[in-house]
């Protein structure tokens, strides 16, 4: 791994897992310093990090970590039904080939994981990262690297929203019976049942998210609480049904 490739996953993984703060001007020479390259592949780094909307730069200053908006939110659900939508309906549709039959069942598998989770009342954080992966196993199908990249680039606001999510009553039992109502139309080969169980599991999130920013609840994010989204703008139409 090259000094560039290095800054940039130190970076990303110091946001992913929470140890840089909201409102705190970093510095790219401290950060530099810190793994003990020069301040080139550092700044690189944070200017990639930055097209990703992880980070603000801050001319000659430094940067601070992007503050999530209404903006930010309804792209990011618009998005993933856009994304997870068309790669669940393929899904569905070749459900018979052996590619979509193992990915399938590797969704089923994961399914099930998170039920045993649920039951054993895990760690919000293990539920966090199975959620995620379940997501993932969807994308991957595809196999384009264009859209994985997009989607990845979205992993942290939506572990940031997911792990707030959770800790809301009943919100973790409800996403594992809503990813069940995915694998069961994806197992009847229903594209048009299997894209409608997508778009109610975002539908609901949507509905979290108003409440959460009318409660002032969601993540390091200053909303304003009449902010409020409607399910219809948030949904998506495709063309392949």
């Amino acid at each position: 791994m090259n000094l560039n490739e290095h800054a940039y996953e130190y970076l990303k993984t110091m946001i992913l897992t929470g140890k840089l703060s909201t409102g705190v001007l970093y510095s790219e020479t401290k950060l530099a310093e810190r793994i003990g390259i020069s301040r080139t592949p550092m700044r690189e780094a944070i200017v990639r990090l930055s097209q990703e909307g992880l980070l603000d730069i801050q001319q000659s200053k430094g940067f601070y970590l992007h503050i999530l908006t209404a903006d930010d939110l309804k792209d990011m659900f618009q998005m993933r039904l856009a994304l997870e939508g068309n790669a669940l309906i393929q899904l569905a549709k070749h459900a018979r080939e052996p590619e979509a039959a193992e990915r399938i069942d590797a969704l089923e598998r994961n399914l099930n994981r998170q039920f045993d989770l649920v039951a054993a009342q895990s760690d919000a954080d293990l539920l966090v990262q199975t959620d995620r992966d379940f997501h993932m196993i969807m994308i991957a199908y595809m196999h384009n690297r264009t859209l994985e990249t997009l989607y990845q680039n979205q992993i942290y606001r939506i572990q940031s929203f997911a792990r707030r999510s959770f800790d809301r009553e009943g919100r973790i039992k409800q996403t594992v019976e809503e990813h069940a109502r995915i694998v069961e139309a994806l197992k009847s080969r229903d594209p048009v049942a299997t894209y409608r169980a997508a778009s109610e599991h975002l539908d609901n999130l949507v509905i979290l998210m108003s409440q959460m920013i009318e409660d002032d609840d969601l993540p390091d994010n200053p909303l304003q609480k009449q902010l409020q989204f409607r399910n219809t703008n948030h949904r998506a139409s495709f063309s392949t049904l």
